[in-house]
């Protein structure tokens, strides 16, 4: 299981510290720590989390005088959609100011020769740059994602000791309980790689944190291109392949090829991949319709955890759609396993969970006696 960084009740990250002498794995910085987790598909490559305590204090500070002063905007997030609450310093390889320049070119001058050392980027630039806060009553939260548009993410704490509860985290698995915190002070840096699962979740107090999204050379970080892909899913790696597909569905519109890349990470025991398949499949998107294919990807998706997934299982398994014989059952058990995983970053869950409960309670049928729902994968497919 990835020594304790949090005195908050969270589950936190155990790391190893990287040694000189290569007993734990080289170091490239002094205090290097890092936390391991294995990759779907392969018990011998690992999603890593490196962790640089203190290494930008002097950067940090500055940068934290800087946004008092800066309006954050509410433009939707890409991830949610929900208001971001953030101030944009760098887009599209550019500074958006003369003083965000002088700001961050410091940090860049330390941080971007570890990127080189630790990543193998032959030139690694900065493609994005943003400061993000969730204080109470805006923004508490961010979802479980992948950073798929970023070959490395650095994250960096703008806060002091105890500002908040919660904070960054990692999950590695798709069920909620593999979710591990990671304490972030005043120039801690936390940085991996494309292939990370995080979030956000802060259950009290503020907090403010620096995003950076770096690409592996300058033409990339100008241009938008993602070279590091096609040969990482090539090479048979499930988070490059999944990624690669979600980029290829919703930016290229190449379909076919997004079908076969899930497909590819969804055999590796992938279970996003498997959840994306599994809906693909059910719209007939990049291949004809399959609900007996949907069925089994989702199922198996489900079984990882995958909160999603249990959710679209479950409204299959009353529809009966594709000959599948209606199990009332079965379908009630993913669906309360879906709702206790998504009443853990619900802030209302307990107001929501006894509204649940009375509104079943004094319901004239019962939840088994529910007729199933006639879904159309042309018209009313659900979404993964």
């Amino acid at each position: 299981t990835p020594t304790a960084m949090a005195t908050d009740p969270d589950p936190a990250l155990r790391f190893v510290e990287l040694a000189a002498d290569g007993a734990a794995g080289a170091a490239v910085a002094p205090g290097e720590l890092c936390a391991r987790f294995p990759k779907p598909g392969t018990a011998s490559a690992f999603r890593n989390l490196y962790f640089l305590p203190g290494f930008a204090v002097n950067d940090a500070s500055a940068i934290r005088d800087f946004i008092e002063r800066e309006e954050f905007s509410q433009s939707p997030d890409s991830v949610d959609g929900k208001p971001g609450f953030e101030v944009n310093l760098v887009e599209n390889a550019v500074f958006i100011s003369s003083e965000a320049e002088q700001l961050l070119q410091p940090l860049l001058a330390s941080l971007l020769p570890y990127v080189k050392s630790r990543f193998g980027c032959a030139d690694p630039s900065l493609a994005g740059c943003i400061v993000r806060r969730y204080l109470p009553g805006e923004r508490r939260s961010h979802p479980v994602h992948f950073d798929g548009m970023a070959f490395v993410t650095a994250v960096i704490g703008l806060d002091v000791a105890g500002a908040s509860v919660g904070g960054l985290y990692v999950q590695p698995q798709p069920r909620k309980a593999s979710r591990r915190f990671l304490k972030l002070q005043v120039g801690d840096v936390a940085l991996h790689r494309y292939d990370l699962p995080h979030g956000v979740r802060v259950t009290s107090g503020r907090r403010y944190s620096l995003v950076l999204w770096i690409k592996p050379n300058a033409a990339s970080a100008l241009d938008g291109s993602l070279p590091w892909y096609d040969d990482d899913a090539q090479a048979g790696d499930a988070d490059a392949q999944h990624n690669w597909a979600t980029i290829l569905q919703s930016c290229a519109k190449d379909h076919k090829r997004a079908r076969q890349l899930f497909a590819d990470a969804a055999n590796q025991g992938h279970a996003e991949a498997q959840r994306s398949l599994g809906s693909m499949c059910f719209k007939g998107i990049g291949g004809p319709v399959d609900i007996a294919a949907a069925s089994t990807w989702w199922r198996r998706s489900a079984k990882l955890g995958d909160m999603s997934a249990q959710k679209l299982f479950a409204e299959l398994l009353r529809s009966g759609l594709g000959g599948l014989c209606p199990d009332l059952e079965e379908a009630d058990l993913w669906e309360r396993e879906a709702q206790d995983q998504e009443s853990s970053d619900d802030d209302n869950a307990e107001e929501r969970l006894s509204k649940r409960q009375r509104a079943v309670s004094t319901a004239p049928e019962a939840a088994e006696h529910r007729k199933p729902v006639a879904l159309d994968p042309s018209v009313t497919a659900p979404e993964a």
